[in-house]
This record gives structure tokens, C-alpha cells and sequence, in this order.
């Protein structure tokens, strides 16, 4: 229904849920509107198999004619450009006045090369059509134009012949290293000349140089997996670029200028070593965000999922696709790094049946997206043995799913602010519009945050575990999640803090930016996953896209435990960074509030981002007293510690409580202008390229977007002795 006083109701497409629909529509009382949808199946890469069945389909059925084009792809030369050089064929329909615009043209289909360069694909009669080669994501022939009266050969379409890139990485003692290869333009003015894209689709900004889809198996935008050997062999549009080899934040980075040309070759050599001394003895890197193929919204292969956690160092991982149990098995076994990484069999439940409606809501919700880890993999059960998650509460769904946990398990509430996709809202708190500046009533009502105590016979939306308080690179989201994980904090609602990718491709979102350190003295050759998830559950974690805090008071890392310290106690502190990694702040805060900052000359800085030297950024003790001066005597108090670089600028100019925006428009100062032009969800605009001379530059190049930071878990400091208590709001 559409609700009291409502005249209409929209639904939506998404090209995610279904590739077509209908325009929007009147519906009389009593009348229906029906979808009919059947599946084609073709041999082959790229869409041209499909789309010929799919025309011969309506042929029969619509009695729709269609001809058949055949044609060729080659070099200058004469010889043939084939798959293997990144070479297709677009074909479509000029716009009005023969407009070859994205929005103006009709795309009938598209065709891949087979050894000689040869291309066939059925298109419908009656037409004049245009057939352009693209290579590497643009198009890179002249365009040939042919009209369909009847089976039609097309002109040959004459492209270059892409350049090539060998590259090799290894470790100092020459030991090959299976990280990744990124690439960028040398010059900032050159990246929109080598920017791709899959026929106008899947845009990406920092897909320069395209090397393939974005969203696809490796080359993927600007980045290349390594083999086992630690080569890649890549096509590169011409141009200069920086390459630079990868292993994750925790190895050194390593970089060489190259120059491709058109049908030329070039070859690199990068050495990379791990810098086992950044992270503190017995911590476990892990990411408890992840998804591939087996995931709607994610087109990336499970084998390159499976290599992307060596290349960028990530030790321990939870499989997290929608809404079906994943273990990566079979991949990490074909690659064999079974010695290098574990993970944790595990879903994200994602409802999509709206059902939710707390009062005064237009429109019902769902309950946002929840992780659960490690779950019973069984592969003859519907979703792998995932419990079905629709028109569940969060607790009834923890109650559903946790039966099927194997042994002690975690419930992690993921990005519990997101926006909305689907036309669902991705976080609870979004849903229920919790405001972090209001306490959680005590009891349990139908609206407002008292929705996170109702409970329908089991646990509430409070019982979980852990919380996201960074989900990717998106500086925006650190500052409103932190917000309300420091609101529960000083309520007494004590869960851990997490910090993962959310990573569906290899390049848009890339693996372990940001990551967990976990602590207790942990090793993958004997882990233990139940003694490693119960200090995950405890908050003995570091949540990191890079630098590490090293931190203890009486030698006690961060936990959920209460900590009765002396009065002389200090907060003995150190962190550390590869030089790559840009740490000019770090913030001590004390009930969610700053109280102490280190910058400047009192952190030191690495002189050459590339080397090994200059990894400790500061070392030092904090006396507790001076941090929790001006609190009354026997009050309570947690104590967190972040550190990389300065919180980006932001305003929250619609006043809820959360950073909504930055300094869009660059003049200066933050104020409604930023906001103009920009939709509810994407008004913050998420730092851009910086200069090579910025200290971001080098991270930004290997994780988009990348803003360093790192944050502790809190200690919970009993300065009563009478058990800890909570500040309060």
C-alpha cells in the first residue's frame, strides 16, 4: 500500500537486480502488469554468443528478422588483433543525425575475436549499424558503418596493436613475490587520456591505465595479480606511467618509471620486502569483509579472490558473500597457499523483502547486512547451508543463523550507517534513524533506538559481537561510524571495533584497506579459531589501512575487559609505518573525546617512502594521570588511540549528528554550496589524486582513495575499583 495520505508508490530497477524493466506505470485496483523471463546460454567470452541467441529467440517469437555479421579485426600491418591483445567489437545504432553519443546510441551487441582476428554476431535486419574495435576500454578504430538488408561482411576495422608490459617482483633475496602490480599516469593531466572503460560502463576514475574491467578477474582497472613466479604480462595503452609492486601496507613498495609504445614490449624489475617488525608479535592480519563471485553484486573470479589474499598480506579472512555460506577451498588448494592464509567459512546476510516499518516510515525496510562467522559449510543445502534471512528482526535473525555456527561464532554489524542501495537502507541505524547524541532507552519500544532492545523471543539487534567502524577507504564513513560506536561506548554498550574492505572487486574496493591486527599471541602455522575469534569478540584488535599503534597500560593490550590501573600508570605507546604510509597525527581520546594530539616535530618521518628505514613514528609513555585530568576522581573512563592523518574536513550541515560533506566546490570553507548538485548519498565528495609532492600520494595510488588511519580498541579503565561504569552520553 502506499500509506495514509500517500498518492503513489515507486518501485525501482537496479542493473544489479535485473537488467530491463518497464517505465513507471498505472496500476488500476483489481489489474496486474506480468514479466515473463527466460535464459540464454552461449559458448564463449564476451556478450555477442548470448545476444545472438537472444535476437534468434525474438525471431521466433515476434517474428523479429535478424542477419548475420561477419568481420575482421587487424593491425596496421595486415596480421590480426585477437582476444589475447584485449581487442572486441562494439556494434550499434547512431543516435539522431548519426550521434555516436553514450546516451543517444542503441548498443545491438558486442563480439570477440577468435585466432585470426575474426568476428560473427547476429544483429537485426532493417538496420544501419556502426561496428568499432575497442582495445584496453576505449574505442581505437575508425568506425565502419554497414546497413543490414541482408547477411553483411563488414569492413575490416584497423586498430594498433597494444603495447606490452613484462614485469617481474621479487624479494631482496630474489624470491619471487605474488603481490600485485599498479599502475598511473606520470603526469596528473595525462590520467584522462588513459582512462577505460567497458563500452561507457563501469567508468572508474582511477581506471588509468585500463587494463580491463574493473569489476572482472585480473588485470582489472590500473592493477595485475602476480603469478607464483612473480611475473605478469600485461597489454598497456601507450604512455608513460609510474609501476609500482605491492604486497599489502606491511612490505616496502616499490616503484620504476616505464614508457609503452604501440606493439612494443617493455620489461620492469621491482623488489619488495615484508617488514616483519610493523606489527606487534602474535597478531594476525585479517579482513572479516569479503566477496566474490558467489556474491550478486560481485563478477570477481574465486580463484583471483583467493590470490589477492597473499598479494596484499592478509593472514586470516572471513568469507562473507551475500547470502550464501563460501569457504574458498577449492581455490587456495589449486594455488596451494594453504600454508599462507586461513578462512573462516561464513555469509552476509543481505535482506532485500522490505517488512520493517518502524511508525512514520513511507515506505517498510529492511534490517541492514550482518556477518557471521564460522558457519557449517554443507554444499548439498540451499545456499550452502545458510538459513533463509528474509522478514527476520536482527534478533531472530541472530538467534536463525547463529544455530548453524561451527563452534563459537561472530555476529559482526556491518556498516551500520550505510545509505541506501536497492532502495534498502544497508545499516540498522539508518533504518531506525539513530541519533549517536541520544541514549538507548532501557527499555524496548517500536521507534527510535528503544528498536535495538525489541526482541521477539530471543536476542536483541544489540547482541552482536563487533561492529564496523571502518568499511573501505571512505573517510566519511570512519567519522560517522566511529561516532556511533563511541555513543554505545559511553552507554556501556561494550562491542568490539572492526575494521574491513568490504572488497567485491580486485580494484574498486581492494582487500585489506582496512584491515584488523588481532592480538593474543596468535601464528597461522597452530591457529586456533576459537581462541582467535574469542579475542575478536574481547576487542583485542588494532583496525588499520596501514599505520600500526602499538599500545598497552600495565601490559595489557586493548580489550572489553575492565582494567583497574594505578594511579602512576601510563599509556605506553608506539607506532610504526612503512615509509609509504604517511603518519603526521596521532590522537589520544579519552570518553570519545580528544585529549591529547602528537604531531609535528614530535613524530618523526621516513626520507625515502620507497626504503626500509623510519618505520617508528613515535615511541613514548602517556602518564594516565595527565590524560584523565579534569574528570571527577572516581569516575570511569575508556581511552582509545587513533593515528595516521589528520581526520579529513567535514561539517554536518543537516545537523543530525553525522559529517555529511566536505569542501566540494574547493573554496575553502564548508557550507551549503558543497552541498549543491550532490544527492543525499554522495554529497561527500572522497579525496581525489593528490599532487606527487602530498604524502598521500603513493597510498592513494595502491588503495583509491586511501586516507590513513588507524584506531585501538578501547581499554576501560576502573579508576573506581567498583567495576567499570559508563560515562554516559
Amino acid at each position: 500500500g502506499c500509506g495514509e495520505g500517500k498518492q503513489a508508490l515507486s518501485g525501482f530497477h537496479s542493473d544489479s537486480i535485473s537488467a530491463a524493466g518497464l517505465p513507471r506505470t498505472v496500476v488500476m485496483p483489481g489489474d496486474a502488469l506480468a514479466f515473463e523471463r527466460f535464459f540464454v546460454v552461449a559458448r564463449g567470452p564476451g556478450m555477442g554468443g548470448a545476444v545472438s541467441e537472444a535476437l534468434r529467440a525474438r525471431e521466433q517469437l515476434f517474428a523479429e528478422p535478424t542477419r548475420t555479421a561477419r568481420g575482421r579485426v587487424r593491425r596496421p600491418d595486415g596480421r590480426p588483433l585477437t582476444a589475447a591483445d584485449h581487442a572486441s567489437v562494439l556494434v550499434y545504432e547512431p543516435g539522431p543525425g548519426g550521434s555516436p553519443a553514450l546516451d543517444a546510441r542503441t548498443v545491438w551487441t558486442e563480439a570477440t575475436l577468435d585466432a585470426q582476428g575474426a568476428y560473427r554476431v547476429a544483429v537485426p535486419a532493417g538496420k544501419r549499424l556502426v561496428a568499432v574495435a575497442h582495445t584496453l576500454g576505449r574505442a581505437a578504430s575508425p568506425p565502419a558503418t554497414f546497413t543490414t538488408l541482408g547477411d553483411v561482411e563488414v569492413p575490416d576495422l584497423v586498430s594498433p596493436e597494444p603495447g606490452r608490459l613484462e614485469a617481474r617482483v621479487v624479494d631482496s633475496a630474489g624470491q619471487a613475490v605474488r603481490g600485485e602490480l599498479v599502475l598511473t599516469p606520470v603526469r596528473a593531466e595525462d590520467v584522462a587520456a588513459a582512462r577505460g572503460s567497458l563500452y561507457g560502463a563501469f567508468d572508474v576514475a582511477h581506471c588509468a591505465p585500463y587494463l580491463g574491467p574493473p569489476h572482472g578477474g585480473s588485470p582489472a582497472c590500473n592493477r595485475a595479480l602476480l603469478g607464483a613466479d612473480g611475473r605478469v604480462s600485461v597489454a598497456v595503452p601507450a604512455g608513460r606511467y609510474w609501476a609500482y609492486a605491492t604486497e599489502g601496507p606491511f612490505s616496502t613498495l616499490a616503484r620504476a618509471e616505464i614508457t609503452i609504445t604501440d606493439g612494443a614490449t617493455t620489461t620492469t624489475t621491482l623488489v619488495v620486502d615484508k617488514l616483519p617488525s610493523l606489527t606487534p608479535a602474535g597478531a594476525l592480519s585479517s579482513d572479516f569483509h569479503v566477496h566474490a563471485g558467489a556474491s550478486f553484486d560481485s563478477s570477481l573470479p574465486e580463484i583471483d579472490r583467493a590470490r589477492s589474499f597473499v598479494a596484499t598480506g592478509i593472514d586470516v579472512l572471513a568469507a562473507t558473500d551475500h547470502d550464501v555460506v563460501t569457504t574458498y577451498e577449492a581455490a587456495i588448494r589449486e594455488l596451494g597457499i594453504g600454508d599462507r592464509v586461513r578462512v573462516m567459512p561464513g555469509a552476509e546476510t543481505t535482506g532485500h523483502i522490505l517488512f520493517y516499518r518502524p511508525p512514520g516510515s513511507d515506505i517498510p525496510k529492511v534490517v541492514g547486512h550482518y556477518n557471521f562467522w564460522p558457519l557449517r559449510y554443507d554444499a548439498a543445502l540451499p545456499r550452502n547451508g545458510l538459513a533463509w534471512d528474509e522478514l527476520l528482526e536482527p534478533g531472530p535473525l541472530f538467534d536463525r543463523v547463529s544455530a548453524s555456527f561451527d563452534g563459537a561464532g561472530v555476529i559482526q554489524f556491518n556498516h551500520p550507517l550505510a545509505g541506501s542501495s536497492f532502495g534498502r537502507d544497508e545499516g540498522f541505524l539508518t533504518a531506525i534513524e539513530f541519533d549517536a547524541r541520544k541514549p538507548v532507552p532501557a527499555e524496548p519500544s517500536d521507534v527510535g533506538p528503544g528498536q535495538l532492545r525489541r526482541s521477539r523471543g530471543g536476542r536483541t539487534a544489540l547482541d552482536y559481537h563487533v561492529q564496523e567502524v571502518m568499511n573501505g577507504t571512505s573517510t566519511r564513513q570512519f567519522q560517522q561510524y566511529r561516532l556511533a560506536w563511541f555513543s554505545l561506548l559511553n552507554q556501556g554498550i561494550l562491542r568490539g571495533g572492526t575494521a574491513n574492505s568490504d572488497s567485491h572487486t580486485l580494484a574498486v574496493e581492494v582487500l585489506g584497506y582496512p584491515r584488523n591486527l588481532v592480538l593474543g599471541g596468535h601464528t597461522l602455522r597452530a591457529f586456533d579459531v576459537e581462541r582467535f575469534n574469542a579475542d575478536v569478540r574481547a576487542g583485542k584488535m588494532i583496525g588499520t589501512n596501514g599505520p600500526v599503534i602499538d599500545a598497552s597500560i600495565e601490559g595489557r593490550g586493548p580489550s572489553l575487559a575492565p582494567l583497574r590501573a594505578a594511579a602512576d600508570s601510563a599509556l605506553t605507546l608506539e607506532v610504526r609505518a612503512a615509509p609509504w604510509i604517511p603518519v603526521e597525527e596521532i590522537r589520544v581520546l579519552v570518553n570519545g573525546k580528544v585529549r591529547r594530539v602528537l604531531r609535528g616535530p614530535e613524530l618523526t618521518r621516513p626520507t625515502d617512502p620507497f626504503g626500509r628505514a623510519g618505520l617508528v613514528r613515535f615511541t613514548g609513555k602517556l602518564p594516565l594521570s595527565e590524560l584523565l585530568a579534569g574528570l571527577p576522581p572516581d569516575s570511569d573512563a575508556w581511552i582509545v588511540v587513533e593515528a595516521g592523518l589528520p581526520l579529513f574536513p567535514s561539517a554536518d550541515l543537516d545537523r543530525d549528528g553525522y559529517p555529511d560533506t566536505t569542501d566540494n566546490n574547493g573554496d575553502g570553507s564548508i557550507d551549503l554550496d558543497d552541498r549543491r548538485g550532490y544527492g543525499e548519498d554522495d554529497a561527500y565528495v572522497e579525496p581525489g589524486r593528490p599532487s606527487e609532492t602530498d604524502p598521500r600520494f603513493h597510498a592513494n595510488v595502491v588503495a583509491p582513495g586511501h586516507w590513513a588511519t588507524a584506531f585501538t580498541n578501547p581499554w576501560l579503565i576502573d579508576r573506581g575499583r567498583d567495576g567499570w561504569s559508563a560515562p554516559g552520553l
